[in-house]
């Protein structure tokens, strides 16, 4: 029943859609492609703890004013941040830009990944496969099991809020905007920042 349901909508009224917006037949697709999901209950329990790094959250940052979009990764235990702009919130633009920040780090830093449902994340066993990574999926609706790229994501909308045109943002500036979050002190860190647990983490 649920191939004949795209976002709750009757079948009749999603055929309808596409025939004006094959861009919605794309993405629904899409989903469909999504294979062996590990629903995020299944992963170990130390990593919910932070004890050991490497452990990252992912999420796709959007605007009203845009079809692009910035990617906005966050490693749970040091809570550091990596912002990357997408020309397009396709899967492949997704894997690739997660790839290519993170497969400059050791193995021991790139241990799983949490994703939502959304079809960006289709292409999660190509990211597996080149990072040597751990896939898992939440249950739908519950981004409070993200919560870390979640809070990341509050702070990077403070320079970059919902209306914001992202086609005029270059990668340049997000690095700018990466910084903030990346060299503020936090009380969870005993008042280190992120890129200083990081290193740290990094260098031994």
């Amino acid at each position: 029943m649920d191939e004949w349901l795209l976002w709750g909508c009757p079948a009749k009224k999603v055929r309808s859609e596409w025939e004006f917006d094959p861009e919605k037949l794309k993405i629904w697709l899409e989903t469909k492609k999504i294979e062996i999901k590990r629903i995020r209950p299944q992963r170990p329990p130390i990593v919910l703890q932070r004890l050991h790094i490497g452990h990252w959250e992912t999420e796709t940052l959007s605007c009203r004013k845009s079809y692009q979009g910035v990617q906005v990764t966050v490693e749970r235990k040091a809570r550091y941040a990596k912002l990357a702009k997408l020309k397009t919130k396709s899967s492949r633009a997704m894997s690739v830009a997660l790839t290519r920040r993170l497969s400059r780090y050791p193995t021991t830093l790139r241990r799983s990944i949490p994703y939502d449902n959304g079809p960006e994340n289709a292409e999660h066993i190509r990211t597996n496969n080149i990072l040597r990574t751990c896939s898992y999926f939440c249950e739908p609706f519950h981004s409070y099991e993200r919560g870390t790229v979640e809070n990341t994501i509050g702070l990077v909308r403070r320079f970059l809020p919902k209306k914001t045109n992202l086609a005029m943002i270059s990668q340049d500036h997000l690095s700018k905007i990466e910084s903030w979050p990346n060299y503020r002190p936090k009380k969870c860190l005993k008042f280190k920042t992120p890129a200083e647990v990081f290193k740290a983490e990094y260098c031994t």
